[in-house]
């Protein structure tokens, strides 16, 4: 399996998780479910009558957010002080380089 391989070969360019990455996934997550139960525990006590789009907008925006937030960790080393700090940038650009590498590396 891959994802074994990849566990016996770690990648050199591949930091410990940065608590920004639990910011970025985990917040928007977080925030998705407890407005999902928020409408739920509304609408049960008949407080106000939650239409049926804003539950299904809110979990689009939130649990989207979220899946944003793994690429962006994915990709992007945040919180290490060294030159690109701001977004990450020559970190990124560095990380997706060698992503499509060894894609094809894998291929051979």
């Amino acid at each position: 399996m891959k994802i074994l391989v990849c566990l016996q070969q770690p990648n050199p360019h591949i930091t410990k998780p940065s608590p920004w990455n639990l910011v970025l996934c985990g917040a928007p997550m977080g925030i998705g479910v407890a407005l999902l139960n928020l409408f739920g525990a509304v609408k049960d006590q008949h407080l106000w009558d939650v239409p049926v789009w804003l539950p299904f907008l809110t979990t689009f925006i939130a649990f989207g957010a979220s899946a944003l937030g793994i690429a962006y960790g994915t990709l992007y080393k945040l919180g290490c002080g060294e030159e690109g700090f701001l977004l990450g940038l020559e970190e990124a650009q560095q990380n997706w380089v060698d992503v499509w590498k060894e894609e094809e590396d894998s291929k051979r």
